[in-house]
């Protein structure tokens, strides 16, 4: 069958351009029902008065620029004291000194830590795993020294 006709049907981005434009002509509708309103309240007011507050209100803002720009030239900068590291006694929920072959237990695996790191950075692969490990967690190594370091002292305190 022949059409003989074509039918007008609106195509949706008619539709949503009357929309976008309804919702434009109340927007700017409201814009001018509020100047019409300031402009007869700001015609109240005598323009001696209206100069004075110009003036104060620009003094205003001249004044909180200049603390603004003046903070950021005297802006302390705070450094964090460097200091050694105070580890606190080793203890259990008792309050007494742990098991020797707890402390043993942890010590392997801070040795097998320190072991997994040396053989991480003697390849090349394995040299950027090493290097990514340091960048994410940038003190373990200090840590594991440190686990070392306070193993060693336990040893020789309890002789061991």
């Amino acid at each position: 069958m022949i059409r003989l006709k074509k039918s007008n049907a609106k195509s949706p981005s008619v539709n949503n351009d009357k929309i976008a434009q309804g919702i434009a002509s109340l927007i700017l509708g409201v814009q001018r029902r509020w100047a019409t309103w300031m402009n007869i309240q700001a015609g109240k007011c005598p323009a001696k008065l209206r100069g004075l507050i110009l003036i104060v209100l620009l003094l205003l803002m001249a004044a909180i620029g200049a603390i603004l720009i003046m903070g950021g030239f005297n802006r302390t900068r705070k450094v964090i004291a460097t200091a050694s590291i105070q580890v606190p006694a080793v203890t259990t929920e008792q309050g007494s000194l742990p098991d020797w072959w707890e402390v043993n237990a942890s010590y392997d695996r801070v040795k097998k830590a320190r072991l997994s790191l040396d053989s991480l950075s003697q390849s090349p692969s394995g040299k950027q795993r090493f290097d990514s490990l340091n960048k994410a967690r940038p003190g373990l190594n200090d840590s594991i020294r440190m686990a070392e370091l306070l193993y060693k002292q336990l040893k020789q305190k309890y002789g061991n």
